[in-house]
């Protein structure tokens, strides 16, 4: 009776052994994350830090700290500072995010194909929101040595917030790839605001590690800043050319491409125009513009160059 109970016990504690490993700690404390940032005059990143352990209405859960670091070309400065923080707690399968006053459901990883969940908005609209998306695809993705479960979901292209798709997996456009202890690596953490020009908070994935894993998804080192060298070679690019530059006026803008976002701010970001074009070789008159340094911007950020009005 006594080797039958021995092997009883070892039975239940291989059960228990098993789901321990199924379900990996999301954010442990030192994991990090590092995205792009890339919003008009600023190039840089953005991190989310698990910070420490803490407890919310009994729920034992991860503070997370985001901070931004940037590069601004206008005023050839650096800056960085804490813009925020969340709060994160796993659940079995799920990851919840704190908001509103409760956990709500982020990531479930036991959902199955042809399930739709539905994605909390996290207070930057007046009216609370969700964001609906259909697991289309599910399995596993060697990193380091582990497997780590993800799930594919495709997104409602009409609902006002869904995760960045920056890299668009086996299921295609518009599909965020969720992938265990790591979350979205599609793009940014959580989800934002649709129909951005710009990055909201952080765009595609760079980095993560924690004290048992580290992953590159970016050839850009971690914490890559441009300075002013960098952003001059950038906005140097074959890929725009306009003239006369300066101008009194008329500027021609000849684009290396079709079907191309065309965006002019002046030298205090504000957008004075904004258009898309089909157009290789397209004319602009500016003459009712202050005299000064302005900017064109191409296709949300990719290349920009600098216009002088005269």
């Amino acid at each position: 009776m006594k080797t039958k109970n021995n092997i009883i016990i070892l039975l239940l504690l291989l059960v228990i052994s098993c789901n321990l490993k199924a379900q990996m700690e999301f954010a442990p404390v030192g994991a990090e994350w590092y995205y792009n940032y890339n919003n008009f005059a600023t190039r840089g990143y953005v991190k989310i830090k698990s910070e420490s352990d803490t407890i919310i209405d009994s729920v034992f859960c991860k503070k997370l700290v985001k901070s931004i670091h940037v590069y601004d070309f206008i005023s050839d400065k650096t800056s960085e500072g804490v813009f925020g923080s969340e709060y994160i707690a796993q659940l079995n399968d799920s990851i919840m995010i704190y908001f509103d006053g409760e956990f709500k459901k982020l990531y479930d990883f036991s959902a199955e194909i042809g399930d739709t969940l539905i994605i909390p908005e996290l207070g930057h609209y007046e009216e609370f929101t969700y964001g609906n998306a259909v697991v289309t695809g599910k399995g596993f993705m060697e990193f380091e040595g582990k497997s780590l479960r993800y799930i594919d979901l495709k997104q409602d292209e009409s609902a006002p917030w869904q995760f960045s798709c920056y890299h668009n997996y086996d299921n295609g456009y518009n599909t965020a790839r969720i992938c265990e202890k790591i979350g979205n690596i599609s793009g940014y953490l959580l989800p934002e605001k649709c129909f951005l020009s710009d990055d909201e908070e952080g765009g595609a994935i760079r980095c993560y590690s924690d004290n048992e894993t580290s992953i590159a998804f970016s050839n850009e080192e971690c914490d890559y800043v441009p300075q002013k060298d960098d952003v001059d070679e950038m906005s140097a690019s074959d890929m725009i050319k306009i003239y006369p530059n300066p101008t009194n006026g008329n500027i021609n803008i000849e684009l290396e491409k079709e079907n191309n976002i065309i965006d002019i701010y002046d030298n205090i970001g504000k957008r004075i125009y904004s258009f898309q074009t089909d157009n290789k070789l397209i004319n602009i008159d500016i003459s009712e513009c202050p005299s000064g340094l302005y900017f064109v911007v191409v296709n949300n950020n990719s290349v920009f160059k600098k216009i002088i009005k005269r």
